[in-house]
């Protein structure tokens, strides 16, 4: 059995749980960085101070739900926090390039590599949700036709 065929077993839920887990460590570490970057500058803030704390929270959230019964709502707010660390980095692009007092290439780097990937979390975030909510409809209806017995009616919306 290989590494795929072991992931394609695991819950829906379960990978929702241990992604949260991981966009969590990832935007504390980040998010205590944006803090000590903050600390020392001598006016203004690291926007990564705010960026990374929403999704420290949507994280929270879905570790407190256990991965479990996620709303339309949750999966907008964890993609809309992913987005918004990318435009975050997209702004240090913009910053590293044309802004500052000189072109800082290394920074710019750094920052057009992590807005790609926050945007590829976005979308993984937003996969990973719908999946979710799918899972957990396709269950429910499984376990409302296990104790019904004939066929399943079909309501007319013809008049």
């Amino acid at each position: 059995m290989n590494v795929m065929d072991q992931f394609n077993r695991i819950s829906p839920d379960a990978k929702l749980y241990f992604y949260s887990q991981f966009s969590c460590s990832a935007a504390l570490f980040f998010w205590c960085w944006a803090g000590l970057n903050t600390i020392s500058m001598t006016k203004g803030m690291d926007l990564g101070f705010i960026s990374f704390a929403t999704v420290i929270l949507t994280s929270i959230y879905f570790l407190m739900k256990k991965g479990k019964n996620p709303t339309k709502f949750s999966r907008l707010c964890s993609v809309l926090s992913h987005l918004l660390v990318s435009s975050n980095y997209a702004l240090g692009v913009l910053y590293a390039l044309k802004i500052g007092p000189k072109p800082l290439y290394r920074f710019g780097t750094y920052c057009v590599i992590f807005t790609i990937i926050w945007l590829i979390l976005a979308v993984y975030s937003w996969r990973l949700v719908t999946n979710v909510i799918i899972h957990e409809i396709l269950e429910a209806d499984e376990s409302e036709n296990l104790y019904s017995f004939g066929p399943k009616r079909i309501k007319s919306t013809r008049s």
